[in-house]
């Protein structure tokens, strides 16, 4: 009976730890998408620029 109760101990010990970890990692996501966008919106700027100035030196 003590071990029935052990395992079952465990079993949800590590249930609550998984779902803190997938609650971790889905914080993790979060952040690091942002940063993604964000950097994602620079360089297309950045990528609009050159573009202007080699099409405007073209015509130079």
């Amino acid at each position: 009976m003590d071990n029935t109760h052990f395992i079952e101990n465990e079993s949800l010990h590590q249930t609550v730890l998984i779902r803190e970890q997938d609650d971790q990692l889905d914080s993790l996501y979060g952040t690091a998408r942002e940063h993604v966008e964000r950097s994602h919106g620079r360089l297309e700027s950045v990528k609009n620029k050159v573009t202007w100035i080699l099409q405007h030196n073209e015509a130079a």
